[in-house]
């Protein structure tokens, strides 16, 4: 709504009451600074509290449901679609719900950051809104590439993209890498991973990653399944000898990727691209 729907909603919210509805508008728009009602703006109505409305004679549960016209609450509630449209990519990150990144604000900030890292989290699961608008403000606006990491109160911290998740991992399928299983350990295959030792699950995902084993998932589980370390390995050679290797330095797959974006550390629990044991 625009400045002139909102007042006349506010009108209306009015009737009934013992309100001078042409008395409080005087009064309102002494408080915004103006004379005349008309020349009230939509930035003074968004900028109104629930007191500023009482304090010109209204009562309090009315001042409270003009406050939410004011500041266009009850559109954004009945037309996310249309609010989030004429917010800046700035402004979609206070409205971001991390929890329902494919609401309309997920999608706006999503497609005006072009799928970039933007969003940094603290401790606690929660949103860092002060960085994420700053980072978005960098890529949108001024152009900068994204960043990977930045330093938060001396500490490097992990820049997500919209959908990411510091806080939300699945086990990974071991045979078909870069895929989650299911929260129950079934892969969308029907086969019962969580059923294997997880000894057994590093080695097929080794071998099916060194191109030891290239048959369809399911066949994959059919041979391995009620099948020990040692029986595993023979099958898979080249595999057992690289799951040594890793074993000694500490360096095996965990079988962990990020739900909602790419595998923890963008593949850096990959044994072959980095080494590096995911902690």
């Amino acid at each position: 709504m625009n400045a002139t729907e909102k007042l006349d909603a506010a009108r209306q919210t009015l009737e009934g009451t013992n309100v001078n509805s042409d008395e409080f508008f005087r009064k309102f728009a002494k408080l915004c600074g103006v004379e005349d009602p008309q020349q009230i703006c939509s930035g003074d109505l968004e900028a109104a509290r629930f007191e500023d409305i009482e304090e010109c004679g209204v009562p309090t549960i009315r001042a409270r449901r003009i406050a939410r016209i004011f500041r266009g609450d009850d559109d954004t509630r009945r037309h996310p679609e249309n609010h989030a449209a004429n917010l800046t990519a700035i402004q979609l990150v206070d409205y971001f719900d991390p929890d329902n990144h494919i609401s309309p604000y997920g999608l706006r900030l999503k497609k005006a950051t072009n799928d970039r890292r933007c969003l940094v989290y603290n401790k606690d699961g929660t949103l860092n809104l002060e960085l994420s608008k700053q980072l978005v403000d960098e890529i949108v606006n001024l152009e900068y590439p994204e960043r990977d990491t930045v330093t938060v109160n001396g500490i490097p911290s992990q820049v997500y993209r919209v959908g990411e998740r510091p806080d939300r991992f699945a086990n990974e399928n071991p045979a078909n890498p870069g895929t989650p299983l299911r929260p129950n350990g079934i892969s969308d295959a029907g086969c019962e991973w969580a059923v294997l030792p997880l000894e057994i699950q590093q080695l097929v995902y080794l071998a099916v990653r060194m191109n030891e084993e290239d048959d369809k998932e399911i066949d994959i589980f059919d041979r391995v399944q009620g099948k020990n370390f040692a029986q595993v390995a023979k099958r898979y050679p080249q595999a057992s000898v690289k799951f040594q290797e890793h074993e000694k330095l500490g360096t095996l797959p965990q079988l962990k990727i990020r739900l909602g974006g790419k595998k923890i550390n963008d593949g850096q629990n990959d044994p072959f691209k980095t080494g590096h044991r995911v902690w």
